[in-house]
């Protein structure tokens, strides 16, 4: 199971985005593709600042979802962060990115496909947890 963090997920949304090629080929190239709700959030966040009315962004959510045939899992935050807090002095990450990291580790991914570079000196820690980063940049 594939976990794609939020940068992707935006890169695909956004036409406009230099990595959105990359962002595409790398939904298409994954088959068992999984978010939580913690990227739906991270999504309208930052789609809200770019001036996009509510119901724009559910449906470009939406579209996203059905046509990479995503699957959004849902995952208690008190697991998150009791799992979060167990590995933060091992993967030493910025909460969000943490929290991306326990998600994944809860819902049993086996890979975890970013363009986050933060995540790129952690591969082995995160591999610790028998989670693999794919970074293609």
């Amino acid at each position: 199971m594939e976990y794609i963090d939020t940068n992707i997920l935006i890169s695909y949304i956004d036409k406009n985005d230099a990595k959105h090629n990359m962002a595409e080929d790398l939904l298409n190239k994954y088959t068992n593709k999984v978010i939580s709700e913690l990227n739906i959030i991270e999504m309208r966040i930052v789609l809200s600042r770019s001036n996009i009315k509510e119901e724009e962004i559910d449906a470009l959510i939406d579209y996203l979802i059905i046509k990479n045939n995503i699957q959004i899992k849902s995952i208690d935050i008190n697991k998150s962060i009791v799992k979060g807090n167990e590995m933060v002095n091992n993967l030493k990450l910025k909460t969000l990115d943490l929290l991306h990291i326990a998600n994944a580790i809860l819902l049993n991914a086996d890979k975890f496909i970013t363009f986050d570079k933060n995540f790129v000196n952690k591969k082995k820690p995160i591999k610790n947890y028998n989670l693999e980063v794919i970074n293609p940049l």
